[in-house]
């Protein structure tokens, strides 16, 4: 098939080379289509649980995760000047286009009993600016009175004092939300400069949106990366110009179909399918060394240019095709994960993987075509004495030293065996910050100061109408709760409408802070009747309660807690809900992005060991229906699964978790790994059927002229992926880090242990046809 195939290309080849300039055009064009995502992700499928409790939490109370928190710490704190800083900051911020509100000590407000009209009144706090340092003394003596507001928008003894800027929803998933984050830097920059204070940022529209900047910078840091590491090694390999521009112009232009896949599909850009034209660039030159080794080889066997490109096409077109089909399907098996991020990944990844396998089969023939022979500087490599004493080692060490190779591989199994058990599966909200950034340390700063940042929720369902603010047993019930919550360090303190009814019991007694608790059964019936509008509804911490006061919210924050943590503390925390709640009375629900975060991980991490088993399954068919014989396929898949094990057990010794940005590693990998193994036994095939199914004699011819390439990929593969190392991201630098390692062991497991396995099947023939052999005689004796 590939022979008609290589007669059409050269045949055709202008007007092939038109066709795909017209394509790139047409993708160049989509490509304009195509923008950054904005939104976070989401790895839940729709139909599960807790996304849909999550949902309807949102759908009642609204969104949460969308403010970001401002805290300055401050000795000096109230003074005239710098309360009035402080406020102009908090005007200057609200100003800001895309912010809904802010709240800081500016519009604190107390509540006055009105006895005159029985009902409570508001009042702000502070008037205007501050005339004197004696009238900051006397707003921070008003404050100190307010134990509504304490550890929520200031702690007074660790002089640390807060904005609250919560964003609109227009701007919380859009590209707006980068112009408003960079506008609020601006301002906080120039306070702290001004005023010579520490001001921290948090929260996760904060978090999301630096996270966001920096993949966009990172995008085009690892493409660039990415083409000058592959042209330098290129270049070391081949010492030829040509060699270096038609691999690179090829996958470039891959590059540009995979942005133009992107906007015909209408994805956007994510952290994972950004990552897509960097891996393109590292994946597509292996096609490309290997077509150029195979043209190399064809010219100086026949000196005729045309032939030999035909050849290449003839010769390494099968080969290539199922090599890419079996990376393609590495990455196509994410699609069966669910989540909408890494769906996907693994849509656009496979598609252009084959795209830029049509665009390779035809267009580095073609511009070969165009050029000179290769020179004998740029075959050289072929005749260089130490690959071809390498070589000579592989061929003896799978002759004469299998037991030591078979030996080492089980101890490698065996030690990998240890260490993949001491991994855990884990993972952190913001686990791909480096520890050192700023992010990370304002974090930290609120975790702290204030408990954390990362919300959670917990939703109390009294099964009746207004049953949150009529019933003092809920109220008492929702107290006691609260201050289990507030008992624990990794929380926040806890805020809900009980808050409220302290705050009004508190300004029932003329705002005596001793009087900040529930009302006594005197009091309430005058507090809850204090509480009513004229129109009848309440008009305290409304965001708290549902429309129709049956359902009730306690909202606080926890630390940045890894997943087996998160898992506890919702398992002791449901213990003390239900406990307190009891479920034939109550429903309860504890959400949050903290939770959806949680089950999102275990959710994925599952579904991507399901996805890498069937990346195994799928490949071990694709080599039975190309070999036809059950021992070749097992013997090429020990090659590739010995180094994902030990890459495992490395993660295991390392205190490497086991999660969504790192187990997916392992179907990358064993989808480009088995490229060797499929070239090598593709190679050997052939040469089985020349050599009168000679296995001895086909190991060694095979090693020979793919050995080279084999590891000239190999090397490309682990400095390309390398170069993922330079991100600021966990995950990534994970991704590059392992991805690459688990190659080079592949290299040495494909070059060695797989032509031992080999050469241990013809021992084994020949060994069952001596067999034979003997049994005829002894049957013609008899």
């Amino acid at each position: 098939m590939f022979g008609k195939i290589a007669d059409l290309i050269i045949k055709f080849r202008i007007p092939l080379v038109l066709v795909i300039a017209i394509l790139t055009a047409f993708m160049a064009l989509q490509s304009r289509k195509v923008t950054m995502s904005y939104k976070l992700a989401q790895l839940l499928p729709k139909t599960d649980s807790t996304y849909l409790a999550y949902e309807n939490f949102k759908k009642t109370f609204g969104q949460d995760g969308n403010m970001i928190i401002i805290a300055n710490k401050e000795p000096r704190f109230f003074t005239k000047d710098h309360l009035n800083a402080f406020f102009k900051l908090q005007d200057d911020l609200t100003a800001i286009e895309g912010v809904k509100r802010t709240s800081g000590i500016r519009n604190i407000i107390q509540i006055d009993k009105d006895t005159a009209s029985k009902k409570f009144v508001t009042n702000p706090v502070i008037n205007g600016l501050v005339e004197s340092d004696r009238d900051a003394e006397i707003i921070k003596y008003n404050l100190q009175h307010l134990p509504f507001y304490e550890r929520l928008l200031f702690d007074v003894k660790k002089d640390v004092y807060v904005l609250l800027v919560t964003l609109s929803p227009e701007v919380l998933d859009s590209e707006k939300r980068i112009k408003v984050v960079e506008e609020i830097d601006k301002k906080l920059e120039a306070f702290e400069n001004e005023r010579s204070t520490e001001i921290h940022v948090s929260g996760l529209p904060y978090i999301r949106t630096v996270n966001v900047k920096k993949a966009k910078k990172e995008i085009s840091l690892f493409v660039g990366l990415a083409a000058l590491v592959t042209a330098l090694v290129l270049m070391f390999l081949f010492r030829s110009p040509m060699e270096v521009i038609v691999p690179l112009v090829t996958v470039l232009l891959g590059v540009v179909w995979a942005q133009g896949s992107l906007g015909i599909l209408g994805f956007q850009i994510t952290l994972l399918t950004g990552l897509i034209p960097p891996l393109l660039i590292v994946i597509g030159i292996p096609n490309a060394i290997y077509m150029i080794n195979k043209y190399h080889y064809e010219y100086s066997r026949t000196n005729e240019k045309k032939e030999a490109l035909k050849k290449v096409i003839e010769k390494t077109g099968q080969a290539i095709l199922l090599t890419n089909i079996t990376t393609a399907i590495g990455f196509g098996t994410f699609v069966i994960t669910g989540s909408d991020i890494l769906v996907e990944f693994g849509i656009v990844a496979s598609l252009n993987i084959l795209m830029l396998f049509t665009l390779s089969i035809i267009l580095i023939p073609i511009l070969f075509s165009f050029l000179p022979p290769p020179s004998m500087r740029a075959r050289a490599h072929m005749d260089k004495k130490l690959s071809k004493a390498v070589i000579r080692v592989l061929i003896l060490i799978s002759q004469h030293f299998r037991p030591w190779v078979f030996g080492s591989a089980l101890l490698i199994v065996i030690i990998s065996a240890i260490g993949i058990s001491k991994i855990q599966v884990k993972g952190n909200i913001v686990d791909d910050v480096p520890e050192k950034s700023k992010l990370m340390q304002d974090l930290r700063f609120f975790e702290n100061s204030f408990g954390g940042v990362m919300p959670l929720e917990i939703i109390v369902d009294t099964r009746k109408e207004r049953g949150i603010v009529t019933d003092a047993r809920v109220w008492r019930k929702m107290e006691e709760l609260q201050e289990y919550i507030d008992a624990q360090p990794i929380f926040s303190r806890p805020l809900s409408y009980v808050e409220g009814i302290k705050f009004a019991n508190q300004a029932f007694y003329n705002g005596n802070p001793d009087a900040f608790s529930l009302p006594n059964q005197f009091d309430r019936a005058f507090i809850v009747n204090y509480l009513k509008k004229d129109e009848g509804q309440d008009s305290l911490l409304a965001p708290f309660v549902n429309e129709n006061k049956s359902i009730a919210r306690i909202s606080t924050q926890m630390k940045d807690l890894n997943t087996i943590e998160i898992q506890q503390v919702k398992t002791d925390l449901q213990e003390k809900v239900s406990d307190i709640f009891p479920s034939d009375k109550y429903t309860t629900t504890i959400t949050g992005g903290s939770v959806t975060f949680l089950e999102g991980t275990k959710y994925l991490v599952w579904n991507l060991i399901y996805s890498l088993l069937l990346a195994v399954i799928l490949i071990s068919i694709l080599m039975a229906v190309l070999f036809k014989n059950l021992r070749i396929v097992f013997i090429s898949l020990i090659p590739n699964l010995v180094p994902m094990m030990f890459t495992a057990a490395i993660m295991g010794f390392f205190g490497i978790a086991l999660k969504p940005s790192t187990i997916l590693i392992f179907s990358v990998a064993f989808g480009i790994s088995v490229d060797d193994t499929i070239h090598f036994l593709a190679k050997f095939k052939q040469e089985m059927k020349l050599n009168g199914g000679n296995i001895r004699g086909s190991v060694i011819y095979s090693l020979r002229e793919t050995g080279l390439s084999m590891a000239y990929t190999s090397i490309v593969l682990f400095f390309g992926f390398a170069v993922f190392t330079a991100s600021e991201f966990g995950g990534t630098v994970a991704l590059g880090t392992l991805v690459s390692f688990t190659l080079l062991a592949a290299m040495f497991t494909n070059l060695i242990l797989l032509p031992s396995l080999l050469m241990a099947l013809h021992n084994s023939k020949s060994n069952s046809k001596r067999l034979r052999k003997k049994s005829l005689e002894r049957a013609v004796l008899s």
